[in-house]
């Protein structure tokens, strides 16, 4: 990384600490109930953009489907910053997340109490250069692209060191604020191409959901994240 670049995205993440130190407080912030029935007080909303990655699809941020509680917020801001020096070239996309009170976020199962984030693919062309997903409302904002059990489209393949560099730095990045990985949601096609040529990440590998969910997790993969047991609370549902 250029020392000009390095400066860029050092400024560009203390500008993000800075705003999270101003709008977090996770001591008023409470995560009620489970991701398929629950809802969020004190959310705060991920960036829109950042120096090293964006929202696959401005109608998250748009429509306010990008919210989290301040805790996981940190968390996936902090994972970014640190992928920013191991693959400066890469822009990450993430997808939704949860909306600011928490609740329903249709079409999703889960995502209803601020502690669920969707990831897209980081991908690369044939040449082997990073290169972004293109979305847009014509692939229902990213979520119709499918990949072969390969992991290939369209003449992009699926950078498994990516994702594993991914799921580590999210792992390595909740330890200082009291936030775990809970689960990992990825087509079981892809667990064994991505634990074989990212050895490191098989101490998450009892974390992977190991049957297909409702609909197949190719295009990103969905993660559930645990916060200290202070800052959860039951909710009944009907």
């Amino acid at each position: 990384m250029s020392i000009a670049r390095a400066i860029r995205v050092a400024g560009g993440f203390l500008s993000l600490a800075l705003c999270t130190a101003a709008a977090a407080s996770e001591d008023a912030a409470l995560s009620y109930g489970s991701g398929g029935c629950g809802k969020l007080q004190g959310g705060v909303a991920l960036p829109c953009r950042g120096p090293n990655f964006e929202a696959g699809a401005a109608t998250a941020c748009l429509l306010g489907r990008n919210y989290l509680h301040p805790l996981v917020r940190d968390t996936v801001v902090a994972a970014f910053q640190a992928l920013a020096t191991q693959q400066p070239r890469r822009t990450w996309q993430y997808g939704e997340t949860g909306k600011a009170s928490g609740g329903r976020l249709w079409p999703h199962k889960t995502h209803q109490n601020g502690l669920a984030a969707d990831f897209f693919m980081p991908v690369v062309n044939k040449q082997g250069e990073p290169q972004r997903l293109s979305i847009s409302v014509l692939n229902k904002f990213g979520y119709a692209l499918e990949f072969s059990k390969r992991g290939t489209l369209d003449g992009l393949r699926i950078d498994w060191q990516g994702v594993g560099a991914q799921l580590l730095a999210l792992a390595t990045a909740g330890q200082s604020r009291g936030v775990t990985i809970e689960r990992i949601i990825i087509t079981p096609d892809f667990h064994q191409p991505l634990l074989q040529q990212v050895p490191a990440l098989q101490r998450l590998a009892p974390l992977l959901m190991k049957r297909e969910a409702w609909v197949r997790h190719d295009e990103h993969f969905h993660v559930d994240f645990a916060i200290p047991g202070a800052l959860r609370r039951p909710l009944q549902c009907r």
